[in-house]
């Protein structure tokens, strides 16, 4: 999860995985479990009218505030703000909500004894339906995305982030 080989306790993690189906034992061991915001472009599909957001998710060095970029194919882009909490805070930081609790952390893994990792989730919605035919995801390493939804009129679509 951060640069000091602290982590989840990957076999605890399994709603998780059934939330974003995901078989519960590709979790850990090295495998992909969620992205690090660089600047990923994620095209979708065909172009969708997104009314919402929800990011599944949390931060390493601190709690952020900052934005997914809605891009249309005619060059005009939305600014979605979210905030993710730090995965060792014991509660939310923003208006996220912790969906998720380890029963410890590791580091190197070394059970560590004390601080329990989480994982928030924060879902926005936008005053207007926006259209969209790729997003843009912050330029900010210390952001994790587990999971990364689209709403559009109250129907939820995936949009894979491993």
């Amino acid at each position: 999860m951060d640069g000091f080989g602290r982590a989840y306790p990957a076999e605890e993690l399994g709603e998780v995985a059934a939330l974003l189906s995901v078989p519960a034992d590709a979790w850990g061991g090295g495998a992909a479990d969620n992205v690090s915001c660089d600047g990923q472009r994620i095209e979708l599909p065909r172009q969708t009218r997104v009314t919402g957001l929800v990011v599944l998710g949390a931060c390493a060095g601190g709690s952020f505030r900052d934005t997914l970029v809605l891009d249309d194919s005619d060059g005009n882009a939305y600014r979605a703000p979210f905030a993710l909490t730090d995965f060792l805070a014991a509660r939310p930081r923003y208006d996220d909500e912790c969906h998720f609790i380890g029963s410890l952390l590791r580091e190197n893994g070394k059970e560590v004894v004390g601080p329990r990792p989480r994982l928030f989730r924060h879902q926005s919605m936008f005053g207007s339906p926006r259209p969209c035919t790729a997003l843009i995801l912050p330029i900010n390493p210390d952001i994790h995305l587990f999971g990364l939804w689209l709403l559009t009129g109250g129907v939820q679509h995936e949009v894979p982030t491993a």
